[in-house]
């Protein structure tokens, strides 16, 4: 249970309310007068934990409609390179391809390379570079990896089997300690250059995401700010150019759920 304390509360308002209305009922209907006692007490505190559990439950996941669009937003816990759909990758300016220092293997840029080009750090490269051709960018000189630096917000588009990936940079990397960074602001253009491009290469099918400008690109924000500032920027792009895509799946692993604050999330989007 992610927020023991408001369990704690819940229980002691669920009691609270059931003695406060079970006892002086039976007292009326009845005319015995309340006695003390665990045949009496137990199964109140019983009925208050219950009530109390499914007051602070989360649910396993949260669906929410973009308003003013037929765009539905899921976030949910999964495995984003299980998902058949289209996938958004955030990588950095560099679109790196080495594992290691420059792209750690557990992000999900790494877990790209990884997974989907089974760890071949030359197909990445070559298959990015393909899909980067005609997109502006400037040399960097350093002593370690790609040297061709893209702005944040540059997508690749890449097929991949019977789907799209959507590599999008959104974030800087340090050339003498190789971290990467990004800002609020950053990420917000990063996100709108990414939902233009996914309009356009998508066909409105789903797209799957993970919670992007969280983890090693360091933006500062808590989980529930990222996926509140990744829906707003999906309703500001869907607000000015119209439908995006019908349908949009936010995966997140077990421990970053965890810290998504989703009965806030809800109501603040459901009353757009």
């Amino acid at each position: 249970m992610r927020r023991p304390w408001i369990a704690g509360r819940n229980v002691v308002l669920a009691f609270s309310v059931l003695w406060g209305v079970i006892e002086p009922a039976l007292a009326l209907l009845t005319g015995e007068v309340a006695r003390p006692g665990w045949d009496r007490f137990l199964p109140l505190v019983v009925v208050a934990v219950a009530v109390g559990a499914v007051l602070t439950a989360e649910p396993a996941s949260v669906k929410i409609r973009i308003p003013g669009s037929r765009t539905e937003v899921e976030i949910a816990v999964g495995d984003l390179f299980e998902s058949p759909h289209h996938k958004v990758i955030p990588v950095n300016e560099y679109f790196d391809a080495e594992l290691g220092d420059l792209v750690a293997p557990n992000s999900v840029h790494g877990q790209c390379i990884r997974r989907l080009f089974g760890g071949d750090s030359n197909r990445f490269a070559a298959t990015v570079d393909e899909a980067l051709k005609g997109k502006s960018c400037h040399a960097v000189p350093h002593k370690r990896g790609r040297t061709n630096c893209y702005a944040l917000g540059t997508v690749a588009v890449v097929d991949y089997s019977d789907h799209r990936l959507f590599l999008v940079a959104v974030a800087h990397t340090d050339t003498d300690t190789l971290q990467a960074s990004s800002a609020v602001e950053e990420l917000w253009t990063s996100l709108m250059s990414l939902w233009q491009s996914v309009r356009k290469g998508c066909n409105a099918q789903p797209v799957a995401m993970p919670l992007v400008g969280g983890g090693l690109a360091r933006i500062g924000l808590p989980s529930s700010g990222i996926a509140s500032l990744i829906l707003l920027s999906l309703f500001q792009e869907t607000r000015a150019n119209k439908l995006v895509t019908e349908r949009v799946l936010i995966l997140v692993p077990e421990s970053v759920f965890r810290e998504l604050s989703l009965r806030e999330l809800v109501p603040e989007w459901s009353g757009q």
